[in-house]
């Protein structure tokens, strides 16, 4: 039985970059989309959604051009005796999803959840000109959290 409060964020047995950083495609890796998955539902209690935003066996043309990522942070604490190298641990993430407009197509930052001993600490923010980069003058999916209204309106759209 598990504990609707633990969170025990997703490790990857593989090094996947030191820069802290990580982007999820249809394409990654299952276990890469399993644990961007794990993050979505934390997402989902921590906002009491009804439904998960993300899955990570996302197929079809029911389902809108997405491209996740996700915070990481090596995690020598799961390393075992055996490994080739240090795991990788996913600290939250979050995902873009293409939305059909009158205008045409946009980006949307659908959802992104970072575990609490992580936040507030320019996970989000240092990625912000990336994010730009990427997907040009993109929106929020409302509702908006108090601190992703703070940063929408104060750091993303100025």
């Amino acid at each position: 039985m598990t504990d609707k409060y633990e969170i025990k964020l997703p490790v990857i047995k593989k090094a996947l970059g030191n820069d802290g950083f990580i982007d999820i495609k249809k394409s990654s890796p299952k276990n890469i989309r399993d644990g961007l998955e794990t993050i979505a539902l934390y997402f989902k209690r921590e906002e009491r959604y009804d439904h998960i935003q993300y899955c990570a066996d996302e197929y079809g043309n029911e389902n809108p051009e997405y491209h996740g990522f996700a915070f990481t942070e090596s995690a020598f604490d799961a390393m075992e005796e055996n490994d080739a190298e240090t795991p990788t641990r996913l600290l939250g993430g979050g995902c873009f999803r293409k939305r059909k407009v009158k205008e045409g197509e946009i980006w949307i930052l659908d959802w992104v959840w970072i575990h609490p001993y992580a936040r507030n600490k320019g996970l989000f923010t240092n990625r912000i000109d990336y994010f730009k980069e990427v997907f040009g003058d993109f929106l929020p999916e409302p509702p908006l959290s108090k601190p992703m209204e703070h940063l929408f309106f104060n750091k993303i759209r100025t």
